[in-house]
């Protein structure tokens, strides 16, 4: 798999929310709370990061998965972004920065 920017990352972890809990991408915002602002439950939390660690190829570590770790789609954005950046050694570039 070759490497992903940090914007596709962001934007496949907001699709996975929105396919997990079976609404519209758009309705899926940072600063929402996971539990209380999306509905979802631990179960659905758990198949998130699930997936998450399958199609990105990373191990998000146990003691994140709670929801005390989750909260929000933001947080649980970052957590993703720092195991990708851990096991992957970093991000492709988006085509308007590199060099030419």
């Amino acid at each position: 798999m070759p490497r992903m920017t940090v914007w596709s990352i962001r934007r496949f972890v907001r699709e996975t929310i929105a396919e997990v809990l079976g609404i519209e991408m758009r309705y899926v915002h940072p600063k929402h709370a996971l539990v209380n602002d999306l509905r979802a439950s631990d179960t659905d939390i758990a198949e998130i990061i699930t997936y998450l660690d399958a199609q990105l190829g990373i191990t998000f570590p146990e003691r994140d998965e709670g929801t005390h770790k989750t909260r929000t789609v933001e947080r649980l954005t970052k957590r993703v972004l720092a195991c990708y950046r851990r096991e992957h050694g970093g991000f492709a570039l988006d085509s308007f920065h590199k060099k030419t």
